[in-house]
């Protein structure tokens, strides 16, 4: 006996498994210095190794007696949507900002760091 199926069921029946799906992208602006970047960073590092490896900073801090701060600021935007076919879907944006810092004596790499901003 065959029986006959449903327009609807004979759709679904033909998708490729894609009922649930999700995706997640992430946009940088400012100058994001990845954490590999940093650990390149080493104490006695010159400043011209530093600005090749990480480019111009956003700002320049003179600290006074031979002591400088260098600031590389981002801002990072993440949007997440996930949907179940033909029943929900949803979807969230996050925003967060930070700074990557080096310390410079004497023209020398003392220490990089990154810090997290408060959210804007």
């Amino acid at each position: 006996m065959i029986r006959t199926l449903s327009p609807l069921l004979v759709a679904i029946l033909l998708l490729p498994g894609c009922l649930i799906g999700s995706s997640t992208d992430t946009d940088y602006s400012g100058r994001y210095i990845s954490e590999d970047t940093i650990q390149e960073v080493q104490p006695g590092a010159s400043k011209d190794f530093v600005l090749e490896l990480c480019g111009e900073p956003t700002s320049r801090i003179d600290s006074g007696g031979g002591a400088e701060l260098w600031k590389w600021e981002y801002s990072q935007e993440t949007a997440s949507s996930g949907s179940v076919f033909l029943l929900l879907g949803s979807s969230k944006t996050s925003k967060s900002e930070g700074a990557v810092w080096v310390k410079f004596e004497d023209e020398r790499v003392v220490r990089a760091w990154r810090d997290a901003l408060p959210a804007g």
